[in-house]
This record gives C-alpha cells, structure tokens and sequence, in this order.
C-alpha cells in the first residue's frame, strides 16, 4: 500500500471556511504559549486586549475606526497578491497617500467639502499608486524583487512623513507636539452620532463589493487570475 499526497486542483468550499479559522486559533495558540514562557498569564492578556477593543462602546468605535484604513490597503493589495506579486509596501504607500491626501486641506482649507473630499481621495489613490508604480518599475527595469524594493519604501515613506511633521507642516500652536494643523470641517468624513466612525467604513463595504464582482465577472478580473497562475 503505498499514500501518495497530491495537491488539490482547487480547495473545496469547507477548507476555504476552514483555513482562516485554523490559522487564527494557531495565532492565538502559538502567542499564548510566548506569553506563558516570558511570564504572563495568557488568557489575562487576551482578556485585557479584547476587552479593550471590544468590551465598550467606545473600544468598538476606536476599533472600526483603525480598521477602516487597514482594510483599504488589505483590499489594494488584494489585487497584487491574486497576480503572485508580492507586494508587502501597504504601509508606505498608505503613507504616501495620507501625505498627499493631507496636502490639500492643508494648503486649502477653504475649500468646500464637494471639492475637498473627492480632491483627497483622488490624490491619495494617486500617490500611493505611483508609489507602489515605483517598486513596479524596478521589477520591470531591473528584475529586482518587490518583496526587498516594497520592504525598503516602507521606510523612506515613514520617514519621509515624520520629516513633514517634525518640519515643514508642523503646526506652530501645537504646543511643540509634532502633529499638522487641524483639518477643517470640509475635509472631514460624516461621522454616526457621538462615535469617531466615519463615513468610510461604506466605502470599505462599496470597494470590497465591487472588487468580488469584478474578480469573479469582467475580463479583468480574469486575466488577473491567469497571471497569478502562469
């Protein structure tokens, strides 16, 4: 008798719901073990973090509200992924459309909210775009992996911003602490009742929506598909 394992052509829709899960108990397993080693009562400290983030009202509110922007890049590099690119810059080119974005009601504050919003959108799509279009380039270019330049850019970026904050956009009644000028209202998305959360978290839904259809349904979305798998 002789086992042989091959890989599955395509997983079956039960390992799809389950993977996720496994690899979250394995996370949580895995991390209780570390805090174990150094000390720590595992089950206080998840406690402790889950409380925080999901034990009030507020937590809740705090937590939707740190999510939307990760989700936002999760969905952007959704795209490179589905095409085997690798690419791990989210956080830089998150900041690079942020510095861009920030820009505009910076140098505008005046502006109405019809022009000011879609204006930041805009340019935030835009320079975190060019600067994941730069890592792009020096693949294409050179043939050097996006894994390294995607890494590397993360840091120039970061870095790039704290040198505006610390700087140039520093805002001098700000009590010497390193943060911009406040936005003005115009540049701000509605938020729901007392809570910090905006606006975005429909966008969030929006994009994702129709990121599933145009993956499943348009050419597009096929040929994406076809890179990642050649």
């Amino acid at each position: 008798m002789k086992l042989v394992m091959e890989k599955r052509l395509a997983p079956s829709p039960l390992m799809r719901s389950l993977v996720p899960v496994v690899a979250a108990f394995a996370a949580l397993v895995f991390c209780g073990i570390f805090f174990a080693v150094t000390g720590r009562d595992p089950f206080e400290v998840y406690y402790a973090m889950f409380s925080g983030a999901l034990g009030s009202e507020y937590g809740i509110s705090e937590t939707i509200v740190k999510m939307i922007p990760l989700a936002m890049c999760g969905l952007g590099i959704a795209i490179a992924f589905r095409m085997q690119i690798w690419n791990i810059g989210a956080e830089g080119q998150f900041y690079m459309g942020a510095c861009a974005a920030s820009w505009l009601p910076l140098t505008y504050p005046d502006l109405p909210s019809m022009i000011m919003l879609p204006g930041m959108l805009l340019l935030g799509a835009a320079a975190g775009g060019m600067w994941g279009l730069l890592a792009g380039w020096f693949k294409t270019k050179w043939l050097v992996s996006e894994l390294i330049t995607t890494l590397m850019m993360n840091y120039i970026a970061i870095l790039w911003v704290n040198y505006l904050v610390y700087g140039a956009w520093r805002d001098p009644k700000g009590l010497n602490f390193p943060l911009t000028a406040a936005f003005s209202e115009s540049a701000l998305l509605p938020s729901f009742g007392d809570l910090r959360v905006h606006a975005g978290i429909i966008i969030v839904f929006v994009l994702a929506a129709v990121l599933a259809v145009v993956f499943r349904d348009s050419r597009w979305g096929y040929e994406t598909l076809v890179i990642g798998s050649n």
